[in-house]
């Protein structure tokens, strides 16, 4: 009998017994804004994460050329004059850095005499491009001439 009165008597003003349109495109309105927030968040971080392997695998690269100036280096004497630069082209014979990603590699080698005795000091620096953006990473040591 309960439902019967109910269907009877009209909705009093001031009771609520669902959702409006008006509440409900509120809300899909801000769902939709935070799904689009995550997305563009997770986007984001992918980029930073594939930026972060390309400078890990630039600063290998780096390494790698400084270990093998530092084995070019014969009975505490370098090969060639000094200072030396060297610099390769990143459209002709650039390092590939990662796979799609090339740039060029920089390398100066400088002597000066210490009071310890002679040094050479090292820097190999690698540059590239990725998503339109330009980076570099580079490393320096001091070796010593016996």
């Amino acid at each position: 009998m309960k439902a019967e009165r109910s269907l009877k008597n009209p909705k009093r003003a001031g009771s609520s017994y669902g959702f409006s349109l008006v509440e409900l495109m509120a809300a899909l309105l801000l769902t939709v804004i935070t799904i689009m927030g995550l997305a563009y968040t997770l986007g984001m971080g992918n980029g930073f994460i594939d930026r972060y392997a390309t400078a890990r695998a630039a600063l290998a690269q780096a390494n790698g050329q400084i270990e093998h100036v530092r084995g070019q280096i014969k009975d505490g004497q370098w090969v060639a004059a000094l200072p030396f630069d060297s610099l390769t082209n990143g459209t002709l014979n650039g390092v590939v850095i990662v796979p799609g990603v090339k740039g060029t590699m920089h390398t100066h080698i400088e002597g000066e005499n210490d009071v310890d005795g002679p040094l050479l000091k090292l820097t190999a620096t690698v540059s590239w491009t990725q998503g339109g953006m330009g980076d570099s990473i580079g490393i320096s040591t001091l070796v010593c001439r016996p």
